[in-house]
């Protein structure tokens, strides 16, 4: 399946690949956009001359929520565990918003693995269904449940 780009947000690459504590991904805005939209997935990546192609993992998948970020400001997302905060990029005064993915491991130290940047365009959410009644069931002494 082959997908448009994404031009508002761009993804600059990872960082400190496989180190703890710092590998991170950085991306920024083009645009004044709402992040609400967006996630990081993580996959293997493999490049023809036509296209690259992402083979995303199972369960790894970072949203970012809801927030503006303005055009020219910056994002990190730090693979680790940690509290996010708003600063500013060294001499420049940008804005750089720092967020944590929380993972135990690091994600990128096997170069065939990367982040992909997905927009969600639409969505389809199921109806939530019905709690079933609960049943009090006691168990006497000696004996087990089934």
């Amino acid at each position: 399946m082959l997908l448009s780009p994404i031009p508002e947000l761009q993804l600059l690459g990872v960082y400190d690949r496989g180190k703890a504590n710092l590998e991170r991904v950085v991306l920024r805005a083009q645009i004044t956009i709402d992040v609400v939209q967006y996630a990081l997935l993580v996959g293997t990546v493999a490049v023809t001359p036509e296209a690259r192609f992402i083979y995303p993992a199972r369960d790894v998948l970072f949203y970012f929520g809801s927030g503006i970020v303005k055009a020219g400001e910056w994002m990190i997302v730090y693979t680790g565990p940690g509290a996010g905060l708003t600063t500013t990029m060294g001499n420049s005064n940008e804005t750089v918003y720092v967020v944590h993915w929380g993972r135990p491991n690091t994600l990128f130290a096997d170069s065939r693995i990367s982040p992909a940047l997905v927009r969600f365009d639409s969505i389809d959410i199921m109806a939530p269904p019905e709690n079933e009644p609960q049943r009090l069931q006691l168990i006497p002494p000696g004996t087990s449940a089934r």
